[in-house]
């Protein structure tokens, strides 16, 4: 039975999404980076190196041909949700166990942004 093939570069993207929903959250960096580590090699990426900062996230993969592929995301500081912080945690977790379809992962990270963004923005506006 082979393997199911995942686009390297969705899987970058996923990575950097729940890594900044994370960072943005108060999550510590070891733990976004093995967050990011767990979940890119779940769908199969290899040679992968996760190095995040406070204000950025650099990730370099490589793909089923041997490509590499790197995403840096600048990020800026948010507030502390330990609650989402664990939520992208599990599900990296749920991942390693059985890879879901990269949309529906994409959704369930989302649900986190989209309430950081939501609060963010009404702050912002006063």
């Amino acid at each position: 039975m082979s393997a199911q093939y995942y686009d390297e570069a969705e899987v970058l993207d996923l990575c950097i999404h729940a890594g900044s929903v994370m960072l943005a959250n108060g999550a510590e960096t070891y733990r976004v980076e093995d967050t990011l580590y767990r979940i890119a090699a779940s769908y199969g990426l290899t040679y992968i190196n996760v190095f995040v900062v406070p204000t950025a996230i650099i990730l370099t993969v490589q793909g089923e041909k041997r490509q590499d592929y790197t995403e840096l995301l600048r990020t800026t500081s948010g507030s502390t949700n330990l609650q989402k912080v664990t939520a992208v945690n599990d599900l990296s977790r749920e991942i390693s166990a059985s890879p879901l379809p990269l949309e529906i992962v994409k959704q369930k990270t989302d649900r986190h942004r989209k309430a950081y963004t939501r609060i963010h923005e009404m702050a912002a506006d006063g």
